[in-house]
């Protein structure tokens, strides 16, 4: 399951750093992939699917303070800390791998505050894309 998490959250990453991408007059293709099809080995869980938590009567669990922000082209730690001080944000994490980095701000934000901040964001130059910060256990309790 966390294999599966894994490739998934890589192509996410994957697919919006091609997002922008510019090209030399070579043709893009677009792949599809039909979840249905997919051969995969449920043979280790039984009630294994790729179904997402609303498909499964769930809801999604999002920080109240910290978004993922998502660069256009590199930047480096120091760019990015800058970047969240001029903001009134703290710079979280650092994702060097992924051109990426985590910021929070000093308080929890009401779900308008946090779509206000997210559309700001995503306006600024030099800014790719912008999420919350979803809240995973791997090891759920309920189960």
């Amino acid at each position: 399951m966390v294999r599966i998490l894994f490739l998934i959250f890589m192509t996410l990453i994957l697919v919006s750093s091609c997002k922008n991408t510019k090209t030399d007059s070579k043709k893009i293709e677009t792949v599809t992939v039909d979840v249905e099809k997919l051969d995969v080995d449920s043979s280790l869980d039984p009630a294994y699917t790729l179904r997402t938590p609303e498909q499964l009567g769930k809801t999604r669990n999002y920080s109240k303070r910290t978004v993922l922000v998502s660069f256009s082209e590199p930047v480096s730690e120091d760019e990015a800390k800058e970047f969240a001080k001029k903001l009134n944000l703290d710079l979280t994490y650092f994702y060097s791998n992924f051109n990426m980095c985590a910021l929070s701000s000093k308080r929890d934000l009401t779900d308008e505050e946090m779509h206000d901040l997210i559309l700001h964001l995503e306006g600024l130059q030099k800014v790719l894309q912008v999420e919350r910060d979803e809240i995973m256990h791997l090891d759920s309790e309920e189960d």
